[in-house]
């Protein structure tokens, strides 16, 4: 979905070389989201495929009337089939001298994926709560949509080409003239959703007494590892919109850059008049040898 984020290396956001001019605008707008689709995995095992299918369905539906229950559409909720496989274990078959391991089929597991959309992010509590009471605990991913894509990139478009007309008209004042009719120029852009920016984390102390480099009668605990939202960071862009969010969204990024060629300096015509000389030798009554020197423009 577009070019690579900008690196975290400052770039230029002009260059000149004798040619013209390279101008470089990064902008950057947060979108709150319009919606969200919470996935949750559901795995279910049973002695057959009927009894597998049963339990599920009993998991299921219960879940389904209680998002009822809070307002969700039978559109808002989809189950997608993942699996149906059996389940094998192994069985002794002991002889006089050996015993034999023998893998035999002993149940069915099944699982199913339940997409839940929602419009308002505090719901997912409320959703998670719903599934717990169900034995549905594994939330597996939550994805993030937004509306009017077009009108968020038209807006970054023309807040970026502003940006680039200020300073060409900057360098314009200190006299560079640029040729009018050669330019290029060139956009790309790139959605961030909040499912690439959560980082992992994992904070504790650890104390440094004997007994601990000892390992005497020392019981450690677990130590547990978070995710946090990180949002890309606005250093490297130009313009921001939005930049205050509370909540996770989507963050679109876009970068236009535009070559102004530099005026050719004409030089200025230099004209060669050529002159012919002729000489003429005239001889007079008087028998006397005459030269005359005549000039002839132009050339013949």
């Amino acid at each position: 979905q577009g070019q690579p984020l900008p690196s975290s290396d400052p770039l230029p956001q002009a260059g000149i070389d004798h040619r013209g001019h390279h101008f470089v605008v990064r902008a950057l707008m947060n979108v709150p989201t319009s919606s969200q689709v919470a996935i949750f995995n559901i795995i279910q095992v049973g002695e057959d495929a009927a009894e597998a299918n049963a339990l599920m369905d009993e998991r299921l539906q219960g879940l389904i009337a209680d998002l009822g229950q809070l307002g969700f559409a039978p559109a808002d909720l989809f189950v997608d089939m993942i699996t149906q496989v059996p389940i094998f274990e192994y069985v002794v078959e002991k002889k006089r001298f050996s015993k034999t391991y023998n893998e035999v089929p002993a149940g069915i597991e099944l699982q199913k994926n339940l997409h839940i959309r929602f419009r308002d992010g505090n719901l997912l509590d409320d959703i998670v709560k719903l599934a717990a009471l169900h034995e549905i605990y594994d939330l597996v991913k939550v994805d993030y949509f937004f509306d009017g894509q077009e009108a968020v990139l038209d807006t970054l478009r023309g807040l970026a080409m502003r940006q680039i007309e200020k300073r060409v008209d900057v360098r314009q004042q200190l006299g560079v003239r640029y040729d009018s009719t050669r330019r290029t120029a060139a956009e790309s852009h790139t959605l961030i959703y909040p499912l690439d920016r959560y980082r992992s984390y994992q904070g504790f102390g650890s104390s440094a007494l004997e007994n601990l480099r000892q390992r005497d009668g020392v019981t450690q605990i677990r130590k547990p590892q978070t995710l946090y939202y990180d949002q890309v960071r606005y250093e490297d862009y130009d313009i921001v919109l939005n930049p205050e969010m509370l909540e996770p969204c989507v963050q679109v990024s876009y970068v236009l850059e535009a070559y102004y060629y530099l005026e050719e300096k004409v030089a200025p015509e230099v004209k060669t008049e050529v002159v012919r000389e002729v000489e003429y030798r005239l001889l007079t009554p008087e028998g006397k040898l005459q030269t005359l020197h005549l000039q002839r423009y132009p050339p013949e």
